[in-house]
């Protein structure tokens, strides 16, 4: 069992935490390119703009490490168990499969445990070109993750001098919605990523929801980032958001 190494990153606060959990390989032959190649996948969810990557203390890591080399299969509850030990909201979970040369990313939700996003990519860990396979598989995955949660963020409903105070969300109680449900609020920007224009999520607050009018329409209290947020309205820039856990 091949388990990557730890790189930690300390988690801003309207930023949605993610984990970058041990990664699996089927050839210990990869081990050359571990640290690298988990390096990378950190660093990119860094870029993409609305994550914030922690990580537990590498001598935790390691006795983890210890502990799970004693088993013969990596369990998807013992890496769930991590995630909420260092207070991630998900974790980015990886599997490299040599004598496919395919690597599989996948997303799971640390509340539920439950996978919410998959991706995957023929590549080879030993070709000069697998950073950049890498990079590409977390914004395509983020990209398809966000882009399938998001509630457009209408107006404002109440501002304060040069901050917004409370909005109103194109989402009701059919997206899920209800009084007490924390948001992300985000905005896409493109970004060029190996020569190829790819959308970026990139967070600048969050809000709570404090009345449901319909199926269809919600208001929220801005809670962090008013400022940004009532920048953005004022350049006219469209505005996103989505759940995320209290």
């Amino acid at each position: 069992m091949l388990l990557f190494a730890a790189q930690g990153l300390v988690a801003q606060t309207n930023k949605t935490s993610i984990w970058v959990a041990p990664l699996e390989s089927d050839n210990p032959g990869s081990m050359t390119f571990s640290k690298e190649a988990r390096s990378e996948i950190v660093e990119s969810f860094v870029k993409f703009g609305s994550f914030s990557v922690v990580d537990r203390e590498a001598t935790q890591l390691v006795q983890q490490e210890l502990e799970l080399q004693k088993n013969e299969a990596f369990m998807d509850g013992k890496v769930v168990e991590q995630g909420k030990a260092v207070g991630a909201e998900f974790i980015a979970k990886g599997y490299y499969f040599s004598k496919e040369s395919k690597f599989v990313l996948k997303i799971v939700d640390v509340a539920t445990g439950n996978t919410v996003e998959t991706d995957e990519y023929k590549m080879d860990f030993f070709a000069a070109n697998y950073r950049k396979h890498l990079r590409k598989m977390v914004y395509r995955l983020s990209n398809r993750w966000l882009s399938g949660a998001k509630i457009t963020v209408m107006r404002s409903l109440e501002d304060k001098g040069e901050s917004t105070q409370r909005v109103l969300l194109a989402g009701g109680s059919a997206k899920g919605l209800k009084v007490g449900t924390m948001l992300e609020v985000f905005t896409i920007e493109m970004e060029e990523v190996d020569g190829e224009q790819m959308e970026r999520f990139a967070a600048i607050g969050k809000m709570k929801v404090d009345r449901i009018e319909n199926a269809n329409f919600a208001n929220a209290k801005v809670r962090s980032g008013e400022k940004e947020v009532f920048k953005h309205f004022a350049a006219n820039k469209k505005l996103y958001c989505r759940i995320v856990q209290n």
